[in-house]
C-alpha cells in the first residue's frame, strides 16, 4: 500500500473511531489529556552501522587511519488525547491520541589523524508524528493516587535529514551533502504510570514509556533509520 493510500485509510479509520466514541459516550464526559514525552536515544546509534562501515572504508581507501566515534541525544515531544470509560468497567478507558517527537539526533565522526589529517561527519536529524488508539487500566492505590497501565498502537510518519560533511584533507575531494526521507509505518508503546488527584477532576500523571517508532526506509541518498527507546512522560488530564 502506498503512503498516500495508507494516510487516507488512517484518516477514515480515525474519523469512524471518533464518531463511534462520541456516540457511545453520549452520557459520559470524556477525559482530555495533554502531556510531555522524553525518550532516550535508545537504539538510534544502530542506524549508523552502515554509515560507519562506508566512512571507515573511505578513510582506508585514502590511506588514512579511521577512528570513528558516535554521539546522540534524546527525543522530546508531546501529545494530546481524548479518552472514554468502558461502560462495563469504569476502571478501563480507551481513546485516541496524536503526538510528535522531535529527535533524536545522532552523529558519526570518522576521524583520520594521519597526515594530512581530516574527518568525515554524518549527522542524522529525525522527527516523528503519530496517531494512536490507546487503552488504559486504572488500579487505585488510595483515595488520591492510582497506578495505571496503558498501551497504544497506531500509525506514524518518520522523517530523517542526513548531512554529510568532510573536513581537512577530505574537504579537498568530497562535497558536503544533505538529503531527506519520509516513511509511514506502524508505531506502538507501553506506558505504566502513577496518577495523582489534584483539584476537581484534574489529575497529574507521571510515568515511564517504551516507544517503538516507524522505520524510515533507506533511499539512494539516505540510510535506514530504526528507533525505539525508554523514556518518561508527564501530563495533565481533565
Amino acid at each position: 500500500m502506498s503512503n498516500r493510500k495508507l494516510k487516507y485509510t488512517c484518516c477514515v479509520i480515525v474519523g469512524l473511531l471518533l464518531f463511534v466514541a462520541v456516540s457511545q459516550a453520549a452520557n459520559d464526559r470524556p477525559r482530555f489529556f495533554v502531556g510531555f514525552d522524553y525518550i532516550s536515544s535508545g537504539n538510534i546509534e544502530d542506524s549508523l552501522e552502515k554509515t560507519e562501515t562506508d566512512g571507515v572504508s573511505t578513510v582506508v581507501d585514502e590511506g588514512g587511519i579511521p577512528m570513528p566515534e558516535r554521539e546522540s541525544d534524546a527525543g522530546i515531544g508531546g501529545r494530546v488525547g481524548i479518552f472514554f470509560p468502558v461502560e462495563s468497567d469504569q476502571t478501563i478507558e480507551w481513546g485516541l491520541s496524536a503526538g510528535f517527537i522531535n529527535g533524536p539526533k545522532t552523529t558519526l565522526i570518522v576521524n583520520d589523524p594521519s597526515f594530512p589529517p581530516g574527518s568525515l561527519t554524518s549527522e542524522f536529524e529525525n522527527s516523528y508524528i503519530r496517531g494512536l488508539i490507546e487503552i488504559q487500566k486504572r488500579m487505585p492505590l488510595n483515595s488520591s493516587v492510582a497506578f495505571k497501565f496503558g498501551a497504544g498502537i497506531g500509525v506514524g510518519q518518520g522523517k530523517t535529514t542526513q548531512t554529510f560533511t568532510p573536513s581537512g584533507y577530505y574537504d579537498l575531494f568530497y562535497l558536503k551533502t544533505e538529503s531527506s526521507k519520509k516513511s509511514t509505518g506502524l508505531t506502538w508503546e507501553l506506558s505504566p504510570s502513577l496518577v495523582f488527584g489534584l483539584s476537581g477532576k484534574t489529575e497529574l500523571e507521571i510515568g515511564v514509556r517504551y516507544m517503538a517508532l516507524p522505520k524510515i526506509k533507506e533511499s539512494l541518498e539516505t540510510y535506514e533509520v530504526k528507533y525505539s527507546g525508554f523514556g518518561f512522560f508527564a501530563g495533565l488530564s481533565f
